[in-house]
């Protein structure tokens, strides 16, 4: 990334991901902070020390690591960078429930993802390539639980040398966090905000003391609503150019996501359908880890349909089906 600010600097490491290059930002200080940190690959660690000892650090003088949100393209590093430097780890109670999880926590996530799958229609042996592939990302967690802090919204956090207040935004991921130094306006905005990418409203499971899954999208557009609040001047995103047009970027955002709506909508042409056959519909290639996003895609949009009165759900042999209702269509 070539722009750079007084007080943070922005890191590029390489992933594995579609998404490509993952931004991590270094906040120096009398204590070294890193917000995010790539995932856990010999590249990704190579480029962050190259680019610590590019500005006069390394490894080991890290103190703070801070987690925006619990995808491995995120968080992947976070284990080892603690072991080798005895920094703490930060982020929030829903990331911690991924990120350091318990056997007995991930059980639960594993089921209860698989009951999803099966509610969403897809065939059995998809399901179970699809949670082969979620339990191979749990060699991606392992942060020790004695590391780590819980951050809440609203916590304000002196880190490099300036205090940053933590904003939880759920839509991309239920414990997304963004950071703001309410001066400069500036917002680490991990995946909440992405130039030329729509963030992805992934499905996860209830929060805790609830059993009902969390409608992404719509978090996802009340978490929008709440930064138009700030004074915002600079959007450092997770990946991808600094954002410095909010406003705008956030209007664009809603009318993609009502015209995703509408387009999805348009499918429900006749008898009722899965989410499973809506999304082979819609993204007819997609395979593996590109199939689960596609799948979220698709029911966020439903949900945000549901919302609105224009679609009904009902469900046949426990699994989920779709249709148009009578209701005129209005905007979404």
């Amino acid at each position: 990334m070539n722009p750079t600010s007084s007080f943070l600097v922005p890191l590029r490491l390489p992933t594995p991901f579609a998404v490509g290059p993952v931004n991590v930002y270094l906040l120096e200080g009398p204590e070294l902070t890193l917000v995010d940190v790539g995932p856990d690959t010999a590249e990704a660690l190579a480029a962050l020390e190259a680019g610590l000892a590019a500005h006069g650090h390394a490894l080991t003088e890290l103190r703070h690591i801070v987690i925006t949100h619990a995808h491995p393209d995120h968080y992947g590093l976070a284990a080892r960078l603690a072991a080798l430097s005895g920094a703490r780890i930060y982020c929030h109670p829903l990331s911690r429930r991924v990120i350091a999880a318990a056997p007995a926590e991930l059980a639960q996530r594993y089921a209860w993802y698989g009951e999803w799958l099966r509610q969403a229609g897809l065939p059995e042996p998809i399901q179970a390539q699809l949670l082969k592939l979620f339990r191979s990302l749990e060699g991606q967690r392992g942060v020790p639980a004695d590391r780590l802090v819980e951050l809440n919204d609203g916590d304000r956090l002196p880190w490099g040398d300036r205090e940053w207040q933590a904003l939880h935004t759920p839509g991309h991921a239920q414990g997304h966090l963004c950071f703001y130094h309410r001066p400069s306006g500036a917002l680490l905005a991990g995946d909440h905000l992405l130039r030329g990418i729509t963030p992805n409203p992934g499905v996860e499971p209830p929060w805790p003391g609830s059993s009902e899954r969390p409608r992404s999208l719509i978090q996802y557009f009340q978490s929008l609503e709440r930064l138009t609040a700030l004074n915002i001047t600079t959007v450092w995103p997770g990946h991808g150019e600094p954002l410095y047009d909010y406003q705008a970027h956030c209007e664009e955002l809603s009318a993609f996501h009502h015209r995703r709506a509408d387009e999805i909508a348009a499918l429900l042409d006749g008898e009722s359908q899965t989410v499973y056959q809506l999304t082979r519909r819609f993204f007819p290639q997609l395979q593996r880890l590109d199939l689960f996003l596609g799948l979220s895609e698709v029911i966020a949009h439903l949900d945000l349909l549901e919302a609105a009165g224009r679609v009904s759900v009902s469900a046949a042999d426990g699994v989920l089906r779709y249709q148009l209702t009578d209701e005129p269509h209005s905007a979404t």
